[in-house]
């Protein structure tokens, strides 16, 4: 107790020498009588322990031995709060775990279970808008309308919440397969042969003689229409251009999504591929989201064993770059402080 308190060692060469020696009855009744003990000392600075160095004989303690006696005591402090941070750390990381786990099962069951009743909403909408139910007023057309776009809208939304989820879960993979360029560009072009509305050209800039890839064509796909469907969703007038190019002989290839739209903020920029990220400016033409899509894009693109990145500037457009492996196969991305005694208490 008394090192404890004056956090100072304390050494004895022979107790019985000693009127009440403040070193407990314990050490007394089994005959010690050379004593030295020394106080372990925290980060902090707190003394959490006594190192004890005992004798049945009288000894008279060096000062060496009570300097190695103090460094045993300041490298055993170390190691024992290395170890309760440790752990400390082990049990936050299996909280942290098993918040993410419930999170990822909330997410997939409340996923679920909203796509029974948003797809019996769409359908009775169908039935309706099909006049199975008897003729509809114009005015009752255009509310049903509404009801299907938000129905499919929502549908999409739920979509994605799956998707991540399945991501999160580490139960997606890349499914491989030799896809020519070329054609994969060729079909997604049809996707958007429909002219575009209002003051927007999409633009289609890539040579005839592509290389064939080993690589996931359904998540390339799905990169690529989501990067050409935001750019089209903020981009207000000018153009939208997907363009693609081999870097190199038999090197990477590279995809660029560029707009002339409203752009993003330098401060939003290094978050918009993050889990739930929406940035904050007005999007006249959004409908709404979860701030999932571009998260999937990211992690769809580190399946393929690529990379992506964004430049933008606000309201001068942006370009998103992707870049997958080109005929190899992707794969995936799958001091302290101590505290100095002033010195020991010899009795």
């Amino acid at each position: 107790k008394w090192v404890v308190q004056t956090r100072r060692p304390l050494a004895i060469s022979d107790v019985d020498l000693v009127d009440d020696p403040p070193i407990g009855q314990t050490a007394r009744r089994t005959g010690i009588r050379g004593y030295l003990a020394v106080p372990f000392f925290s980060r902090r600075g707190e003394v959490v322990g006594i190192l004890r160095a005992l004798s049945y004989h009288p000894r008279a303690f060096l000062p060496e031995e009570m300097d190695l006696l103090q460094q045993m005591t300041n490298g055993a402090a170390i190691a024992l709060e290395n170890a309760q941070l440790l752990e400390q750390t082990k049990q936050q990381a299996d909280a942290l775990q098993q918040a993410d786990k419930v999170k990822n099962e909330f997410l997939g069951f409340v996923s679920h279970e909203l796509r029974t009743p948003v797809n019996i909403i769409m359908g009775y909408s169908a039935l309706l808008q099909g006049g199975m139910c008897g003729e509809m007023s114009e005015e009752q057309d255009q509310m049903l309308e509404k009801v299907s776009v938000n129905s499919r809208q929502l549908l999409s939304m739920i979509d994605q919440l799956l998707e991540a989820t399945k991501i999160e879960a580490g139960a997606v993979k890349a499914d491989l397969q030799e896809i020519s360029l070329s054609d994969f560009l060729e079909e997604i072009r049809t996707v958007y042969s429909a002219p575009m509305a209002g003051e927007i050209d999409l633009v289609w800039d890539f040579p005839a003689g592509l290389p064939t890839v080993i690589t996931d064509g359904e998540k390339l796909r799905h990169i690529l229409q989501n990067l050409v469907g935001n750019a089209l969703k903020y981009t207000e007038k000018g153009a939208v251009t997907l363009s693609a190019r081999q870097l190199g002989d038999g090197g990477e290839i590279e995809f660029r999504v560029a707009d002339t739209g409203i752009g993003i903020s330098e401060k939003e920029l290094p978050h918009i591929f993050e889990m739930f990220s929406q940035v904050s400016a007005a999007r006249p033409k959004s409908g709404g989201g979860v701030g999932l899509g571009l998260h999937i894009v990211k992690k769809f693109t580190e399946l393929l064993g690529g990379t992506i990145g964004v430049t933008s500037r606000q309201g001068a457009g942006s370009t998103f770059t992707l870049k997958i492996p080109g005929a190899a196969a992707a794969t995936p991305k799958a001091a302290h402080g101590k505290y100095s005694p002033s010195g020991p208490a010899v009795l």
